[in-house]
């Protein structure tokens, strides 16, 4: 497992690596450095004794934007603090349920403007997101980073203000892969199909 997942994410940079030389030719090429908050709230397919709670976190990193006109290709790089907060509702209060994931997610997208002028843009954007699992922080539900597929997938939906060199976005990823692998649960039954969601605000300076 360990060995093929390090097979796809080399494969996935290898081929950002590809698309960006080749777009990065023909186009015009700005550089978004943005930070900011994210909120994020487990999901299961399977009906389990929790009750999910939204977790605040932060995250920090940056994006490339090539293109010409009101199109362009949108890869990045970006530091997560995230998580999830579950209490079960047989033991409510039993544990602190605070789960803190460090993780590097990658996005691949494609964006348009639907304005476009010189100091100022309104921007609609998609893309596909890999994320890799870093570490997690101990914590009271026995969750490990062993737990973890080392390498999940999300999709991506946001939109964006440009102004001047400032922008201001939000977006919403949904998990599309499954969190957790086939092994120890730790204290508690996490279900099958788990999936981290994120609502992200941030706020960034264009170059």
């Amino acid at each position: 497992m360990l060995r093929r997942n390090k097979n796809t994410i080399q494969f996935i940079m290898t081929s950002l690596c590809i698309v960006f030389i080749h777009i990065s030719v023909f186009s015009q090429l700005h550089i978004n450095f943005k930070g900011g908050v994210n909120y994020s709230k487990y999901s299961t397919e399977e009906d389990v004794d929790l009750k999910s709670l939204s977790k605040s976190g932060f995250h920090a990193g940056l994006d490339f934007r090539l293109g010409k006109g009101a199109f362009y290709f949108q890869p990045g790089a970006f530091y997560y603090k995230s998580g999830f907060l579950l209490e079960p509702t047989s033991l409510p209060g039993a544990f602190d349920n605070d789960v803190n994931i460090n993780s590097l997610k990658i996005p691949l997208g494609l964006g348009y403007d639907l304005v476009h002028e010189n100091n100022f843009r309104f921007r609609v954007y998609g893309s596909a997101v890999a994320n890799l699992i870093l570490n997690v922080d101990e914590n009271d539900l026995g969750v490990t980073k062993e737990m973890y597929n080392n390498l999940n997938m999300g999709a991506n939906v946001g939109a964006g203000i440009d102004l001047f060199i400032l922008t201001i976005e939000a977006n919403y990823e949904i998990g599309v892969s499954d969190l957790f692998n086939n092994g120890d649960n730790g204290i508690i039954s996490f279900g099958t199909g788990a999936k981290n969601n994120v609502f992200s605000i941030s706020a960034g300076i264009r170059i």
